[in-house]
């Protein structure tokens, strides 16, 4: 299968996104390790945290995640 790129549309943006209220979705990816299996461990084993994903909802900047 071949891809055809000199007819892609414009690339979005990757601008950080100002200052500003926005309104969020939080989803939590479960990471296997802890307490029922919420948090992540890191590469070198020596701690655990969530494994957060934001995207905003509506606005400007819909749909952009971090």
């Amino acid at each position: 299968m071949s891809f055809d790129f000199n007819e892609a549309g414009p690339q979005r943006s990757f601008d950080l996104i100002p200052d500003t209220i926005a309104t969020l979705h939080l989803t939590i990816k479960p990471g296997h390790a802890g307490e029922a299996g919420w948090l992540r461990r890191s590469k070198d084993g020596g701690s655990e945290a969530l494994d957060c994903e934001f995207t905003v909802v509506d606005g400007e900047f819909a749909k952009r995640k971090f």
